[in-house]
């Protein structure tokens, strides 16, 4: 996100740029967004719901098989 002012955006945006450059300095090399109908959405619900899947995605990264306890012991 090379040239764009951060002070310009909502604090969605601001999360969601701060974990871009976060995973961009471990290696992350390409994003896709797969969207539907933007039409209603704001700049601010579209880095909302980008946030939520990557604390999705980091909550499910953290769980081991061995970390997960059984429903059936």
């Amino acid at each position: 996100m090379k040239g764009l002012k951060v002070h310009s955006f909502n604090n969605e945006a601001k999360k969601f740029m701060a974990w871009y450059e976060q995973e961009k300095a471990n290696g992350l090399v390409d994003i896709k967004f797969f969207v539907g109908d933007v039409s209603r959405s704001t700049t601010e619900s579209f880095f909302r719901e980008a946030n939520t899947l990557n604390e999705v995605d980091s909550i499910a990264s953290d769980l081991s098989p061995m970390s997960v306890p059984s429903p059936w012991n």
